[in-house]
């Protein structure tokens, strides 16, 4: 679940120099997640924020009734998101999850030496 919140804050944060996400001019892959794709699907309706005031509101209001695991994971994927977010936002960040594609050797090559 990590995996795919980290994969979701790197297509959607914008390289450096760029004024457009990633999703919108590369091809990627996410992370499998079939066992347990319906916490990415709460995760994702309750906006992958990091707050468990609004969390605890938002299952209230929604009437979602999250158990205890699933209020922990969807958590998990709000926190990552948002920290991974920050992290990639205006830098050229390597993708988490390379899944069935390539990324270019320059872009690597760029983010290794921290430019």
């Amino acid at each position: 679940m990590c995996l795919y919140a980290d994969q979701l804050a790197w297509i959607n944060s914008r390289p450096k120099d760029s004024k457009i996400p990633r999703r919108e001019s590369l091809d990627y892959d996410m992370p499998n997640i079939s066992y347990c794709e319906y916490i990415a699907g709460l995760a994702l309706d309750f906006g992958l924020k990091a707050e468990w005031s609004e969390l605890n509101a938002w299952n209230n209001l929604t009437g979602s009734d999250l158990n205890k695991f699933e209020s922990k994971a969807v958590h998990l994927m709000g926190v990552t998101y948002q920290s991974k977010q920050n992290e990639y936002e205006g830098k050229d960040s390597p993708r988490p999850y390379l899944g069935k594609t390539r990324q270019d050797s320059n872009s690597i090559k760029s983010a290794l030496r921290g430019r």
